[in-house]
C-alpha cells in the first residue's frame, strides 16, 4: 500500500512538472509601476513621500484613526491605468487650445471630492418606509405596468423612493453595484417635483431639456414628445411641439384641466385623460412594437366606454385567477 501511495505521489509531481513546462511565461502579465516626479510629490504636500521612515527605538507604533473631517480633507483616490490613459488623452486635447495640463494630483483630488460629495448626498436620501415596500414578485414596472422580467431586462428598485422600473423602460443599460437611485432621487432627493403633463406626484420621473420634470410614461404616450437618447431614455424633448389644444383638454377621470391629455383612439370619441390617470383607472393602454422597416411603437389608448372586448375578457380572467388563488 505504501509503495502504491508513493507511486501516485511521484506521478502527481511528474504531472505538475510537465504542466509548468508547458506554461508560456511570455504571456504572463508584466509588472508595471508609476514613478512620481519630485514636483508631484511636493504638490501632494505629503512629507512622508520624500523622506525615509526610521522606526524609533524602544517605542511602540500606535495608529490613530483619522477623524471624519481629516478623512474628508485627505485625497484617498488613487489613479489606475485607465485613469492615466484618459488623462493623457484629455491633456493632448487641451494642448490644442494652448491650455495647461491637468496634473495627476489635481485629477485625483477632483475624483476624490466627487466620490465623497456623492456619498454625502446619498446618505441624505430618506429610504422608503416599511409600509410602502412592495415585494419584488408583486411589483410592476412604473412605465409599462408589466411584471415580466428577463435576465437582461430586470426590474430595478430605487433605493430612495422605491419606484420599480424595467431596465429597458427607464434606460438602465447595466445595474450598478450597491445603491441605485432614480433620476428624481439623484437630483432632487428632498424636493417635491411635479409632472408638467399631469397632476400626479408618484411614478418614474425624467427631466426635460429645459430642466423641468415629467413622468417618463407621459412623455412616451404624448405623440409630439420625443426622447433625445433612447438608450438612457432621457432627456425629454419637443415639449414646445405639443399643440395648445392638448394643454386645454380636461381629464375625464380626475376632472382637472392641468397638463396635457391624450384622447381615446376611437375615431368617434373625444374623451381626454391624463396618461397616469388612465393607467391608475385601468383603461386599455396597448404598446406594440412595429415590425416594419421604420420600427417604432404603436400606442393605443381607449376610454372606459370603448374598451376593446379582448381587453375586458383578459381582465376578467385575471380577476378570476386572483380570486381562485385567494380561496386556495
Amino acid at each position: 500500500m505504501l509503495e502504491k501511495a508513493q507511486e501516485e505521489r511521484n506521478k502527481e509531481k511528474a504531472h505538475e512538472t510537465q504542466h509548468l513546462r508547458q506554461v508560456d511565461h511570455s504571456r504572463l502579465p508584466k509588472v508595471s509601476f508609476t514613478t512620481c516626479e519630485p514636483e508631484e510629490i511636493l504638490e501632494r504636500g505629503d512629507s512622508n513621500l520624500n523622506t525615509s521612515y526610521s522606526r524609533p527605538e524602544n517605542h511602540y507604533i500606535r495608529y490613530n484613526e483619522p477623524t471624519e473631517e481629516e478623512l474628508y480633507e485627505t485625497v484617498e483616490y488613487d489613479m489606475d491605468e485607465m485613469d492615466r490613459a484618459w488623462l493623457d488623452m484629455y491633456n493632448q486635447e487641451k494642448k490644442k487650445d494652448h491650455r495647461t495640463d491637468v496634473t495627476s494630483f489635481l485629477f485625483e483630488s477632483i475624483m476624490d471630492r466627487l466620490e465623497k460629495e456623492w456619498y454625502c448626498l446619498i446618505q441624505g436620501v430618506s429610504g422608503p418606509s416599511t409600509e410602502d415596500v412592495i415585494l419584488p414578485e408583486d411589483s410592476a414596472c412604473a412605465v409599462c405596468d408589466d411584471t415580466e422580467v428577463e435576465n437582461s431586462n430586470a426590474i430595478v428598485f430605487c433605493d430612495g423612493c422605491n419606484v420599480a422600473v424595467h431596465q429597458d423602460c427607464y434606460g438602465i443599460p447595466y445595474i450598478p453595484e450597491g445603491q441605485w437611485l432614480c433620476k428624481k432621487c439623484q437630483i432632487a432627493p428632498n424636493e417635491s417635483v411635479s409632472c408638467i403633463f399631469c397632476p400626479n406626484k408618484d411614478g418614474a420621473f425624467k427631466q426635460t431639456t429645459d430642466d423641468l420634470w415629467a413622468h417618463l410614461l407621459c412623455a412616451i404616450w404624448i405623440p409630439e414628445v420625443r426622447l433625445k437618447n433612447t438608450v438612457y431614455m432621457e432627456p425629454i424633448d419637443y415639449v414646445d411641439k405639443v399643440p395648445k389644444g392638448r394643454w386645454r383638454l380636461t381629464c375625464c377621470i380626475c376632472k382637472k384641466r392641468q397638463g396635457a391629455c391624450i384622447q381615446c383612439d376611437n375615431k368617434h370619441c373625444f374623451s381626454a385623460f391624463h396618461v397616469t390617470c388612465a393607467k391608475a383607472a385601468g383603461l386599455s393602454m396597448k404598446m406594440k412594437l412595429q415590425t416594419t422597416q421604420n420600427g417604432g411603437i404603436i400606442l393605443n389608448a381607449y376610454c372606459d366606454k370603448h374598451t376593446p372586448r379582448e381587453y375586458e375578457e383578459s381582465n376578467e380572467e385575471n380577476e378570476y385567477q386572483i380570486v381562485q388563488s385567494g380561496q386556495s
